[in-house]
């Protein structure tokens, strides 16, 4: 139940914050040359999008149906949970790569 409520909010942030990291990388680094760094934060966003997608458009359907259904009181399976949980620590991962390697251009320069 508590994962259903929470991605209620999540979702909409997931997709706010990479607008807002997508929109601020452009411009920061149409301002600076650091061509490997792009490339790696390019790399990340292709990451987290599809992790957000993911979650958006597979585990989020999914979990609407089952409160629909009146089964957000029960667990969610096994597999679900696995997938969540790694989609969680891909999701820790690139967004905090993302920021360390932003930090480090901004020392460069």
């Amino acid at each position: 139940e508590t994962t259903i409520r929470t991605h209620k909010v999540t979702k909409p942030l997931i997709w706010l914050g990479l607008g807002i990291a997508v929109g601020g990388g452009a411009w920061y680094y149409s301002l600076v040359s650091e061509p490997i760094l792009q490339l790696v934060h390019f790399g990340l966003l292709i990451m987290m999008i599809a992790n957000g997608s993911y979650l958006s458009f597979w585990i989020s359907p999914r979990l609407l149906e089952r409160e629909r259904q009146g089964k957000s009181t029960q667990l969610l399976p096994k597999s679900w949970k696995i997938m969540i949980t790694l989609s969680f620590f891909v999701s820790i991962l690139t967004w905090w790569t993302a920021l360390f390697l932003a930090m480090v251009v901004i020392t460069r320069t």
